[in-house]
This record gives structure tokens, sequence and C-alpha cells, in this order.
């Protein structure tokens, strides 16, 4: 068994996959299955079964390649969105890890801090 190597998995693929490695509780499988998936609703779903460190990696990775190639409030907004779906799991310690690299990474973006700010409510920005 394992991660079919040498070619892309397909979407579908990827999925049925992911449910099969969860049900064989073989996680290194499946994320070695996810380790290049830009897909972050699927990393949500198995957020539980993933290690911090790899869902790190993930999202920072994804979303630095989103920011730079998009910029204002609407790419500041779509980490917010991309951002709480792992919040809704429980990673709060992670979203604040991936959120205060992320201003610090892309700190000439004003709106960015703002946006993501929304997440804590209550929370100053510079706490983040």
């Amino acid at each position: 068994p394992g991660v079919p190597q040498g070619r892309p998995v397909r979407r579908v693929h990827r999925r049925r996959l992911a449910a099969l490695f969860i049900a064989e509780k073989e996680f290194q499988e499946l994320e070695s299955l996810l380790q290049h998936c830009t897909d972050t609703d699927l990393l949500d779903l198995y957020a539980g079964a993933l290690s911090d460190e790899f869902l790190y990696t993930r999202y920072k990775e994804v979303l630095s390649e989103y920011l730079q190639e998009h910029f204002g409030k609407p790419a500041a907004m779509y980490v917010r969105q991309t951002l709480g779906g792992l919040l809704k799991t429980g990673k709060n310690t992670l979203v604040r890890r991936i959120i205060q690299d992320l201003t610090e990474q892309f700190s000439d973006r004003p709106s960015l801090p703002e946006e993501l700010a929304e997440l804590f409510p209550g929370m100053k920005k510079a706490v983040l």
C-alpha cells in the first residue's frame, strides 16, 4: 500500500485514499499523500489526524504562495476565511502561530493583521 509515486494523485482519488488511510490509522501515509495538497478544506477535514507541524507547513506554504500573487483586502479576507476553517477544528494555537508568521512575512500588508484579528474577537492586533 501507500501513496503512488511518480504521478500526481487526482483530487477524487486523494479524497478516497485519505479516507482509507484514516480508517486504517495510517497517519504517516496520510501526511505523505497530502504533502503537496493545496486543498485546505481537505486538510481541515483531517486536521485531527495530522500533526500540527505538518498542518503548519502546509498552511504556511499555501497561504504564502497565495499572498505572493494576491493583494489588498480581498487577499486578506481569503486568508482569514481559510484560517477560519482550521480554527473550527480547534487548532487555535496553530492558527495564532500561522497568523504571527504571515503578518511578519507580509508586514507591508496593512489589511492582513486587521482582517486576521477578526478570527479572535476581543484580542488586539498586536497580540496576535
